[in-house]
């Protein structure tokens, strides 16, 4: 699960940067949803550690930080993209997430799969609205 808590750290970071770098016709709309998409990746982000270390699956916080940052500087940078190609990069976050999420099997107890399974599905929500926007 280490891997799905670097994916919401780098999430959550990139949004983040996104959201204070946004600009143009739909500054207002887009400031609004990336707000809310880095708050929901922090949660996640949240959930998995507390998660981790209540059922004493190994975890390194550092690496994790290290990993997701990492991450990050691989994406191309907020300031130089349009914003259409910002929500681009959010979209294929997104993808990835619920790709690594469908690569677990039933390693975890069913409280876990549960949890990560709402990741899911509040991820395939965001995209939906993520290719709205592209349109």
């Amino acid at each position: 699960m280490q891997d799905l808590a670097i994916q919401f750290r780098a999430a959550q970071l990139y949004t983040h940067n996104a959201h204070h770098q946004i600009k143009g016709i739909t500054f207002f709309a887009d400031h609004k949803f990336l707000a809310s998409a880095y708050e929901a990746y922090t949660e996640a982000y949240d959930a998995i550690i507390e998660r981790m270390i209540g059922t004493d699956i190994p975890y390194d916080l550092n690496e994790i930080l290290t990993a997701a940052t990492d991450k990050v500087l691989s994406y191309p940078n907020t300031l130089n993209i349009p914003s259409t190609s910002i929500f681009n990069v959010i979209l294929d976050i997104e993808k990835s997430l619920c790709d690594t999420i469908d690569s677990y099997g039933d390693e975890y107890s069913t409280g876990t799969i549960n949890l990560i399974a709402q990741f899911a599905d509040d991820s395939e929500v965001r995209q939906y609205k993520i290719r709205q926007r592209i349109k």
